[in-house]
């Protein structure tokens, strides 16, 4: 009687039909040579897609509820969420007092204090940082610019993070008021 591939301490998978040895097989005793016939890869690797579909049919079937689930945490947990933001633009709490107290707890751009925000707390400034170098609102340390009161964080993302639009619209801004007031003065 000729001896099976398993009794040399190898087997084939019937998945990805390598030869490997027995002890990348589990035990299955309702199989005649004791083991599984996919190996522990190919078996790690169909559960773990079994459990993908599963979750996102779950995802989708409760997706409402998972959402206010998630909101209901954030509104319970506004510090963990505010460090998380951190983390995703690359700076810690220490980085951002740093960066704070550098500024003088003002906009880096209009200079307004969180009074005048009525940002009683460090949650209402925002991180700004180069779009161009991190992709999908992250951030790094070489990018981050600076902290911004909420106005002139969206302006900035409302003028593309282009100086040069910025300057236009200065310019702009300047040639309206000088002809505003040569008019004023022709009406006097």
């Amino acid at each position: 009687m000729a001896s099976s591939s398993s009794d040399l301490g190898f087997k084939r998978c019937s998945a990805c039909t390598q030869v490997k040895p027995i002890s990348e097989f589990d035990r299955n005793r309702s199989r005649r040579d004791g083991l599984a016939n996919r190996c522990k890869l190919c078996r790690r690797v169909e559960k773990t897609a079994q459990a993908r579909a599963y979750q996102k049919a779950y995802y989708w079937t409760n997706r409402e509820q998972l959402r206010e689930k998630t909101r209901q945490w954030q509104r319970d947990n506004p510090d963990a969420v505010w460090r998380h933001k951190l983390r995703l633009r690359g700076l810690t709490v220490e980085r951002f007092e740093e960066m704070l107290a550098q500024q003088e707890s003002r906009c880096a751009i209009c200079g307004a204090d969180k009074a005048q925000l009525g940002a009683d707390t460090k949650r209402g400034w925002h991180v700004d940082h180069d779009h161009s170098c991190c992709p999908k609102q992250r951030g790094c340390r070489a990018c981050i610019r600076g902290l911004l009161c909420s106005r002139c964080n969206h302006a900035m993302g409302m003028f593309g993070d282009s100086a040069i639009l910025l300057r236009a619209a200065a310019a702009y801004l300047d040639e309206a008021k000088v002809r505003h007031q040569l008019l004023k003065a022709e009406s006097v």
